[in-house]
């Protein structure tokens, strides 16, 4: 009965990645959708429908979600450290924290999520082209 609800695959590596990955999904559709309510930015009522959307996506093992949150992860991964770790970021707080702290923080997140685009990309052959 249980099984029913899964996404249709055998392999239980994909099937974790897929519930982490739609899990991940879901909280950022209730935050785009609770800035968007709040009228706190985020002036694009589509954003949190294209999240949602997308979360669809991945549970259905469409080959397009997963190569949307492998490019996704792959440019966060990027922009991240770079954004975080530079002389500017010291300027703008009080204290700074300890560098090892700051590496901590963002390269940790950051391996997570190039392993998680590894292995969606290791497991490629289970998704398919079509979305029904």
């Amino acid at each position: 009965m249980l099984a029913k609800l899964l996404p249709p695959t055998k392999n239980l590596t994909l099937i974790l990645l897929v519930v982490v990955g739609c899990a991940a999904l879901a909280l950022l559709f209730y935050v785009t959708l609770a800035a968007f309510l709040s009228g706190s930015g985020l002036p694009l009522p589509i954003v949190p429908a294209l999240v949602a959307i997308l979360m669809l996506a991945l549970w259905r093992l469409t080959d397009w979600a997963r190569k949307l949150i492998t490019i996704a992860i792959v440019i966060l991964a990027i922009v991240v450290p770079i954004g975080t770790i530079n002389p500017f970021f010291a300027m703008e707080v009080e204290s700074p924290p300890p560098v090892g702290e700051l590496a901590i923080g963002v390269y940790v997140p950051v391996a997570i999520g190039l392993l998680y685009a590894y292995l969606l990309g290791r497991y490629r052959s289970e998704f398919r082209k079509r979305f029904w």
